[in-house]
C-alpha cells in the first residue's frame, strides 16, 4: 500500500521542526477548510488530508513510526515490512536490509530509521521464532548480517541493538567474540568522533600561528 506524504501534503521539508509543523498546518487549514470554500465539494477531503498530515506529525510517537515506514516504503520495498511467522522470514528481511546497504553511501543512510528497522527485526516475537527454531546457523547469519547492518550507526544506536544480539548469541563463543569486536570498533570510532573536531581545530591553530609566525 502506498504510504501518503504528509510533509508533501503540508508543504514542508522531513526535518521540518514543530513550530513549523504548526505554521504550515495553519496556513493550509485557512485555505482549504469547508467554510471558506463555500460549493467546492473537494475542499473537505482536502482539509480531512491536511489535519490527518498534521495529527501525524505533530506527535513525536507517531512521527516517529510514519518516518520509519516512509523511509521502508521509499528504500527497500513497497509494502511495510509484514509480521515473520518463520526464522527465514526473519533472515529474509536482513538479507534485504543488507541489499539496500550495500546499494547507497554512506551519507545516503538515515540513522533514525535504520535503527528502528533492525530493532523490529530483533522485535520480542522475532527473537522469540529465532530461538525456538534450533536453526544455530541461521540465527548466526542473522547476527552477521544486523552486526553489518548497523555498522554505519553512531555508537548511540548501538546498546539496545548489541543487547539482543548477544541475547541471540546464547552461548555461542564465536558470535560472542565477533560482537565483542563489533563493540570495540564502535566504541574506538565513537571516541574519534569525540576528538576530530577538536583536532581539526588545533591543527588550524598551529597553522595560523605558524603563518603569523612565519610572516614577521
Amino acid at each position: 500500500m502506498e504510504i501518503k506524504d504528509y510533509y508533501k501534503i503540508l508543504g514542508i521539508a522531513p526535518t521540518a521542526s514543530v513550530n513549523e509543523i504548526k505554521k504550515a498546518y495553519r496556513k493550509m487549514a485557512m485555505k482549504h477548510h469547508p467554510d471558506t470554500n463555500p460549493g467546492d465539494v473537494s475542499t473537505e477531503s482536502i482539509f480531512m488530508e491536511i489535519k490527518e498530515a498534521y495529527d501525524i506529525l505533530i506527535d513525536p510517537g507517531q512521527r516517529e513510526e510514519y518516518n520509519y515506514k516512509r523511509w521502508y516504503n521509499r528504500t527497500i520495498g513497497k509494502d511495510f515490512v509484514k509480521q515473520a511467522h518463520t526464522a527465514h522470514d526473519v533472515l529474509n528481511e536482513c538479507k534485504k536490509l543488507t541489499n539496500y546497504l550495500s546499494a547507497v553511501t554512506h551519507f545516503q543512510i538515515e540513522y533514525d530509521a535504520l535503527s528502528h528497522h533492525i530493532k523490529n527485526i530483533l522485535s520480542d516475537n522475532n527473537m522469540n521464532i529465532l530461538q525456538q527454531s534450533g536453526e544455530n546457523l541461521l540465527i548466526n547469519q542473522v547476527i552477521k548480517l544486523l552486526l553489518h547492518a548497523s555498522d554505519p550507526l553512531p555508537y548511540k544506536y548501538q546498546p539496545v541493538i548489541i543487547e539482543r544480539l548477544q541475547e541471540l548469541a546464547a552461548d555461542d563463543k564465536d558470535m560472542k567474540e565477533r560482537i565483542e569486536l563489533h563493540i570495540k570498533h564502535q566504541q574506538q570510532r565513537a571516541l574519534f568522533e569525540k576528538y576530530k573536531i577538536a583536532g581539526v581545530i588545533l591543527i588550524t591553530i598551529i597553522i595560523c600561528l605558524i603563518i603569523y609566525l612565519s610572516s614577521k
